[in-house]
């Protein structure tokens, strides 16, 4: 998501009726500068470990899954 899609949650939570759909933070996915300037307040080498570090510690910890069984496959329908 870009910053500027951030507007089409705003638009389904208002349509979902929760009252605050205006007045939530802007969430999209945010590039790792701008992640380090977020957690610039806990100087730079300790961003570096939150962001970057901590952020491919717990990626390493997940398994790689894909959506469709490599068992499964699409049926074979021979031409007449």
């Amino acid at each position: 998501m870009d910053p500027q899609d951030e507007v089409y949650r705003r638009i389904l939570e208002a349509g979902q009726k929760y009252d605050d759909a205006d007045n939530q933070a802007p969430l999209y996915l945010r590039t790792t500068e701008e992640m380090l300037e977020e957690f610039s307040y806990l100087g730079k080498e300790k961003a570096y470990e939150v962001v970057v570090k901590n952020t491919n510690m717990i990626s390493d910890m997940c398994d790689q899954i894909s959506p469709i069984s490599p068992e499964k496959c699409p049926p074979h329908i021979p031409r007449m």
